[in-house]
């Protein structure tokens, strides 16, 4: 009998310090670009960094600083932070 499950062929996840792979999407709208953007002026970081455990570091500064306790159960930015780290593979 015929497996679908086993049929498909799945990617192997990204090394440590790689980046997810990009889409191309037309007009020009980057996912990974708009995601690593929201992380870091959530965060307050300046610049990305290369590896992923220090990436994990500047997740949790941006999910410290827009956790909804600390703003009056308000989750818009929380929200944005998760959505930019499921993006990246981060969550």
């Amino acid at each position: 009998m015929f497996d679908q499950f086993r049929a498909v062929k799945r990617r192997p996840p990204p090394g440590p310090g790689v980046a997810p792979a990009r889409a191309s999407v037309p007009g020009g709208y980057d996912p990974v670009a708009s995601a690593c953007t929201v992380i870091l002026t959530a965060s307050g970081v300046t610049s990305w960094p290369p590896g992923k455990d220090d990436q994990r570091k500047v997740l949790r500064k941006a999910r410290a600083k827009t956790h909804p306790d600390l703003h009056n159960g308000d989750r818009t930015g929380w929200d944005r932070v998760e959505d930019a780290a499921r993006t990246l593979r981060l969550a």
